[in-house]
């Protein structure tokens, strides 16, 4: 059959300009959404830049570890901003360097203060977090869409783990923490509950592919199993009765190991979760103390404000009757 060329080639040209083959647009959101993406990509190299250096002035793992976190988070920013066509304000990935002048004010300042002391740059990592979790907020009370309101959810999710884990390390050492940019409500509020879990961008669809792996290789070594119990079987048909009956004692035996591992395992997490609840009871009267001696100090800075004023007043009347 002879084809029309030109013919042919419009049709082609057709077929790959349809929806089917063009290329997606980019999603698209408001100049206000727009905006708080970009700030929110540089606050959290911000925190993450800030970690990474007072870790290597400190050496303190805390610092280490969660600004491995806070790349997170930056990735999980990033992706939004592909998804939704805006350009990256991270063009150059260097610590310390920002496009947001006010944010690289913000992050001398906290290096500044960070470099006093080991627990002045605790502080640091506290306030960075308590600063991230009121943008955040604002974030997903501004936001209607609802894959920006879930990373920002995680990302609020993490820093108040973040939170937790600085305050307990200031704690430690017999410091009273104040709230530096949350009102003291929402800081106890955090600190006086439990860390939350949750999975970071990407984790759970591992999980499932790890998942698939593993059925995957059970599903070959149950096939191996199964063609080796056939050759057993077809090699001993003729096995005696004798043959037989040790057989059996070896399956009994094996059982009844295996039972004996079962106990064993369960023993063990019986233990495990014993010593977990422990710790948590532990961890709640730790932070009943913290909580007792926030109060208390809380309490005498009241009195001494009321001492002072009495002072003044008295010391005002005895002036008065000297005039």
């Amino acid at each position: 059959m002879k084809i029309n060329k030109p013919l042919f080639i419009s049709v082609v040209a057709l077929v790959l300009s349809s929806s089917v083959f063009a290329k997606p647009a980019s999603a698209e959101i408001t100049a206000t959404a727009s905006e708080t993406l970009i700030i929110m990509r540089e606050e959290e190299k911000v925190a993450r830049d800030t970690y990474r250096e007072l870790a290597a002035q400190w050496e303190l793992g805390i610092f280490s570890n969660i600004s491995k976190a806070e790349q997170k988070h930056m990735d999980a920013i990033e992706k939004l901003l592909e998804k939704y066509g805006i350009a990256d304000p991270v063009t150059n990935d260097t610590t310390g360097i920002f496009a947001n002048k006010d944010l690289r004010t913000i992050y001398e300042g906290l290096l500044e203060r960070g470099f006093m002391s080991s627990t002045d740059a605790l502080q640091v990592g506290a306030f960075v977090e308590e600063f991230d979790i009121r943008d955040l907020k604002q974030a997903i009370a501004e936001s209607t869409e609802d894959d920006l309101i879930k990373v920002y959810e995680n990302l609020e999710r993490s820093s108040r783990n973040h939170l937790r884990a600085f305050v307990r390390q200031i704690e430690s050492q017999g410091v009273v923490y104040q709230a530096q940019v949350l009102s003291v409500e929402e800081v106890d509020e955090i600190v006086n509950s439990d860390m939350e879990r949750g999975h970071e961008d990407g984790q759970d669809d591992m999980n499932n592919h790890s998942g698939m792996s593993d059925n995957q290789d059970q599903n070959v070594n149950d096939d191996k199993d199964h063609q080796s119990k056939d050759n057993l079987d077809s090699n001993n048909l003729n096995v005696d009765e004798e043959h037989e009956n040790e057989m059996k004692e070896d399956h009994d035996k094996d059982a009844n190991a295996e039972n004996d591992h079962e106990d064993e395992m369960k023993n063990t997490q019986e233990e495990r979760e014993e010593k977990m609840k422990q710790a948590q009871e532990e961890h709640k009267k730790k932070m009943k103390d913290a909580q007792k001696k926030r109060e208390e100090a809380r309490k005498n800075a009241r009195k001494q404000n009321k001492f002072n004023r009495e002072n003044r007043r008295s010391s005002n009347q005895r002036y008065n009757k000297r005039g």
